[in-house]
């Protein structure tokens, strides 16, 4: 996604050095832990949002910085939690915090850098914008429980999956476009701007789940077929236990139920029977859908290259590889 975000380098690089300030502190142990997250990279996407709706609706400040640089710091606490809660041991490639200092440390760092990005709003006057991520951290909160609640659920309803990742991706995403249309004081265009978000958030998240059967480990980062040894039923296995033959079916929910068991040639035969009944297609069309609706909420902003940039990144997702 590099290119589509040139327009917002600049901006990018200022969010860089924010967090890099953040993480900060007169003990080591901490700033190790609270700086990993950030020299891991990725793709800083929510940032990126704010800074590209704030600036395609006219802000010139350097307010959106310290909004995306807030957010990124929430994004960065959410994975250290996840990894915990996860045992993950890997992350893009690299270590996790849990997996080098252990689930204290990385709970608490979570912790610090929660706080400190609620702490820079407070500092900066955007209580309107603590607000709203406040709400939405809560949101997150509520996908992940129920994520776990539904853990090794093979007959997971596909409205239930929709829930789950529009409350624990899309609804930050939504939030992070919606800040960035508000530091703009573009009030008529915050209701458009989070509903793009909401899309490409969905569509995000499918792209996402949808890798973790057909990705490239030395892409993404991570192995394949890791969800399904965690339990997590995904929309490709939805999709394929109502489309798939009965046989096949049958096949599909004792394999999806072996879990960490699960074996290499096994996974195989689970790819394969997703693929013959059309299951990864179908996905990657609905991940498109969403994508193409996120398109259409930016018919009313005016024409700028950040406005481009969106229709582009939303144009793009679903043909990521990680």
């Amino acid at each position: 996604m590099t290119g589509e975000l040139d327009c917002v380098a600049e901006d990018l690089k200022a969010v860089e050095q924010v967090l890099a300030h953040q993480a900060l502190s007169d003990l080591p142990l901490v700033h190790d832990v609270c700086d990993h997250v950030r020299r891991a990279g990725g793709k800083r996407l929510r940032p990126a949002l704010v800074l590209l709706f704030a600036r395609a609706l006219g802000c010139h400040t350097d307010e959106p910085v310290w909004a995306a640089a807030a957010v990124e710091m929430v994004h960065a606490a959410t994975l250290m939690h996840d990894d915990v809660v996860d045992l993950a041991d890997s992350r893009r490639g690299q270590q996790t915090a849990v997996s080098l200092w252990g689930p204290c440390p990385a709970v608490m760092g979570g912790n610090i850098l929660l706080a400190k990005s609620f702490g820079s709003l407070v500092d900066r006057g955007q209580i309107d914008v603590l607000q709203l991520l406040s709400a939405t951290a809560l949101t997150m909160c509520r996908g992940e429980i129920l994520q776990n609640a539904n853990c090794g659920s093979i007959g997971l309803a596909r409205a239930t999956y929709l829930e789950i990742i529009r409350s624990k991706t899309a609804e930050f995403l939504s939030a992070c476009c919606r800040i960035g249309a508000m530091l703009a004081n573009a009030k008529a265009l915050e209701a458009p701007a989070a509903n793009y978000g909401l899309e490409l958030g969905l569509a995000f998240q499918i792209i996402d789940d949808l890798l973790d059967y057909v990705g490239e480990p030395a892409v993404t980062g991570k192995p394949v077929g890791g969800d399904l040894r965690e339990g997590k039923v995904t929309l490709p296995l939805i999709v394929a236990l109502e489309t798939a033959p009965a046989a096949d079916v049958a096949e599909l929910k004792r394999l999806a139920t072996r879990g960490e068991h699960l074996t290499p040639d096994e996974f195989r035969r689970v790819l394969g029977l997703l693929q013959a009944c059309g299951a990864i297609d179908s996905a990657r069309c609905i991940a498109n859908e969403h994508a193409r609706n996120a398109a259409r909420q930016l018919d009313d902003m005016p024409p700028s290259a950040h406005r481009d940039a969106l229709l582009a990144l939303a144009s793009k997702l679903v043909y990521r590889q990680s």
